[in-house]
């Protein structure tokens, strides 16, 4: 094995050691003053002592980095998704129809829809067979709004928002968009509402505790 000689800068003994080793500091065998080296060698040794740490500080970097990586996957804010829309100036609609009715049938069921306070609402009726729209309401928030509905099966869809930017945007970036659906069915499929002559409907979209009514996600491109 190759060995070197040191000089003790303590008590000027000459140490013969074998090559420099990460694992222990090289000690002076008469005085027992640590030998010099080079500063490579302290450094490399400093971090094979900190090695446990390691876990630790690869968890810490995520810790930091999580946030970022969570920011990347959920896009931009609302704030931005806001700034970068350019939502043109449209008046709120009255309550009541926004696009024609499809379809000739007499209206014989009746229907009541009371909007959450500080939410506008976008109700679509759906043909449950065909899936072809049959009208689209506009529901002030805070408002009851009052009509009457032909006979047959039915799907729900509503889109909600505050700033009204026209039928095709809606809401804008932020609109939310969904179908309604009875808590009863653990499916989280939308339900078929049947609608029958003087039939009477009272649709709540004001979230209270113990209600029959909940919410089922609707993709935007699918309302």
């Amino acid at each position: 094995m190759n060995k070197r000689e040191v000089l003790c800068s303590s008590c000027s003994a000459i140490n013969r050691l074998p090559a420099y080793s990460i694992t222990r500091k090289p000690k002076c065998g008469k005085c027992g003053a640590a030998l010099p080296e080079r500063a490579a060698i302290r450094i490399a040794r400093g971090l094979f002592r900190l090695r446990s740490l390691a876990p630790l500080a690869l968890l810490i970097s995520f810790a930091f980095a999580f946030p970022v990586i969570l920011r990347f996957l959920d896009g931009p804010s609302k704030a931005e998704r806001l700034a970068n829309f350019s939502c043109p100036s449209v008046a709120i609609p009255a309550n009541g129809p926004i696009t024609k009715w499809n379809g000739s049938e007499p209206r014989v069921a009746n229907i009541s829809i009371r909007a959450d306070a500080g939410m506008n609402y976008v109700l679509k009726v759906e043909d449950a067979d065909t899936h072809l729209q049959l009208v689209k309401f506009f529901v002030t928030g805070g408002s009851t709004f009052q009509t009457e509905m032909p006979a047959g099966r039915f799907v729900l869809k509503i889109a909600s928002g505050i700033n009204w930017c026209g039928r095709k945007e809606m809401f804008g970036p932020d609109t939310i968009t969904g179908c309604l659906a009875h808590k009863s069915d653990a499916s989280g499929t939308c339900s078929i509402y049947t609608f029958g002559p003087n039939d009477t409907w009272e649709i709540d979209l004001v979230k209270q505790v113990g209600g029959n009514l909940s919410t089922s996600y609707v993709p935007r491109d699918n309302f």
